[in-house]
């Protein structure tokens, strides 16, 4: 399982202090709810976007349930999309629309693409929310312009992740693995 954490620093601060090391365990094993079960497992690498060019390898926190019921949880920093390569921050900037700033435009392709991930996703994540299923799918306009209220709601793509992996088990852009909720013990 991956929760999302928001930490007080930028990535490349989050990287030039090791803060990867200060990340701790949740009070409760997210799986089975032990408590003071967690204990550090390691860490795994990730790439990100850098504000400037190229990207930065991160180190994301992974603990295992010793206690209970051995799975493990990762903790991903708000600043992260999870599976995707672009940061948050240059994510937002794009959906805001033109002039894009250096950081967009070195990404557009791929920012493209996630703009039609979302297009295809916004259905889903309309459903999950409870809004009104049974109309059309948004076309792409009205689909950013409701990413860009989603981000104003919030504060921040980053903001409005965290809630969406919390409470509806989904991304803006997908469903995975990690963020589904548990099968019933028994």
């Amino acid at each position: 399982m991956q929760l999302i954490q928001s930490l007080p620093i930028a990535a490349e601060q989050y990287v030039a202090e090791a803060f990867h090391r200060r990340i701790r365990p949740p009070l409760q094993c997210p799986h089975c709810g032990k408590s003071g079960s967690l204990s550090a497992l390691g860490y795994y690498e990730r790439t990100l976007s850098r504000l400037a060019h190229g990207v930065i390898a991160i180190l994301v926190r992974r603990f295992c349930c010793r206690y209970g019921c051995g799975k493990t949880v990762s903790i991903l920093p708000l600043f992260a999309q999870p599976y995707r390569v672009v940061r948050n921050e240059t994510i937002e900037l794009f959906f805001r629309g033109a002039p894009y700033d250096a950081s967009v435009m070195r990404w557009m392709g791929v920012l493209s693409r996630y703009r039609r991930r979302f297009v295809q996703w916004l259905p889903e994540i309309m459903r999950v929310q409870g809004l009104d299923s049974n109309r059309a799918p948004p076309g792409e306009g009205e689909a950013l312009a409701w990413c860009r209220q989603l981000v104003g709601d919030y504060g921040s793509l980053g903001s409005a992740t965290l809630v969406f992996v919390s409470v509806f088990q989904i991304t803006l852009f997908g469903r995975y693995q990690c963020h589904r909720p548990n099968p019933p013990l028994g």
